[in-house]
């Protein structure tokens, strides 16, 4: 009888810590990241919460995104984990298969698109601080798993070298003038490599983003 209850208040010890997930107020204004899902991640990173929870249970958090226009996939995610180390964090997020989206962000007002990733994709979280002009800049470098984007090929010839399709390295958010971005980097199918900047107050794709922007991505992607 005394393991029984040993075992039964383990469980739910286990019940008590999960889903952990944050409230909705750790999120960023709306003046400052238009997005309300990105507006919470962008709380969670500066505010250095802890977080595993799974698809549903975000969408319960969020319910206006149910039947969103945007398909963002809540009950698509498995588990998605943020653990807190003294050098950073490690996110790890599981799908229920490998997946592919709509981008849900516009470029000429058309959702260019498709982001794909692997069924389990493992970042490592670094806070950087200052880059330059860049401030509370925050880069996770992708360690295991796959994450791209797939544009469409019409969109591809339009725009020429302003746009390629990416398997993606490295995801950062950061502060120039007093503005939100985030930046996602990785590799070109010709052997180059190309960083995209989303404008968070707009969420908005920047086909020509500030130069502080570009000359961060460029180190990030050619350093070792």
């Amino acid at each position: 009888m005394k393991r029984i209850a040993s075992i039964l208040c383990l469980l739910l010890a286990a019940v008590a810590v999960w889903p952990r997930i944050p409230p909705r107020s750790v999120s960023r204004e709306e003046s400052e990241v238009r997005d309300l899902f990105l507006a919470y991640i962008v709380g969670i990173v500066l505010g250095d919460h802890e977080l595993d929870v799974d698809g549903p249970t975000l969408l319960e958090v969020f319910p206006e995104f149910e039947g969103s226009s945007l398909d963002f996939p809540f009950h698509d995610i498995e588990r998605v984990t943020r653990a807190s180390s003294p050098e950073g964090a490690v996110i790890a997020i599981d799908f229920v298969e490998p997946l592919s989206f709509p981008v849900p962000v516009d470029i000429l007002g058309y959702h260019p698109g498709r982001i794909y990733t692997s069924r389990r994709v493992v970042f490592e979280e670094v806070p950087v601080g200052s880059y330059g002009e860049l401030t509370q800049v925050y880069v996770m470098h992708r360690r295991s798993g796959v994450i791209g984007i797939d544009f469409v090929r019409w969109l591809d010839v339009l725009l020429g070298s302003l746009l390629s399709d990416v398997d993606a390295r490295i995801l950062a958010i950061a502060v120039l003038d007093e503005r939100w971005y985030a930046l996602m980097g990785g590799d070109t199918p010709d052997g180059g490599w190309i960083a995209g900047v989303l404008d968070l107050r707009r969420n908005r794709i920047l086909l020509r983003p500030p130069r502080p922007l570009r000359n961060f991505a460029r180190d990030l992607l050619e350093s070792p």
